[in-house]
């Protein structure tokens, strides 16, 4: 009935460049142990400096995990739930997938905050229950 309506926010929105958008993998992944969580540098072949984060104590060890896995896989492998879960909360066997799912969710939205695309760093398979961090072909892997 000829009545216009335009909706404005207070301030702008806020935009987060994110880096990783065309990288094929993670060309270093350097994940050193901290008292309270641990220090996350990450580089591809698209970037001239690494990107270095903290992240607390159990999504740092997802990413130790990943980077350091249990048994025969190696960094990149898709690491099956089963072993990645113990590798995580050793102290704790009654953690599920949905524990892990919830860490893996709340560890992407730390990467994100930090201007990374998650997707191009952990991905879930979509069938049977496993993790990878995804690198590149001869990347440097160093969980110190």
């Amino acid at each position: 009935s000829g009545v216009e309506v335009q909706v404005r926010s207070a301030r702008p929105r806020e935009r987060t460049p994110t880096v990783l958008a065309g990288a094929t993998g993670l060309t270093v992944a350097r994940f050193e142990f901290l008292p309270n969580g641990g220090r996350l540098t990450l580089q591809t072949d698209a970037q001239t400096q690494p990107l270095t984060l903290e992240l607390p104590e159990l999504r740092g060890r997802l990413i130790a995990a990943l980077l350091s896995p249990p048994g025969t896989y190696e960094a990149g492998d898709l690491i099956p739930d089963e072993l990645l879960i113990p590798a995580i909360w050793s102290a704790n066997a009654d953690r599920t997938r949905v524990d892990l799912n919830v860490l893996i969710y709340r560890t992407r939205k730390v990467l994100l905050k930090a201007g990374i695309n998650p997707a191009r760093v952990l991905t879930r398979a979509r069938v049977g229950g496993a993790t990878r961090i995804q690198l590149a072909a001869g990347a440097r892997v160093e969980v110190v």
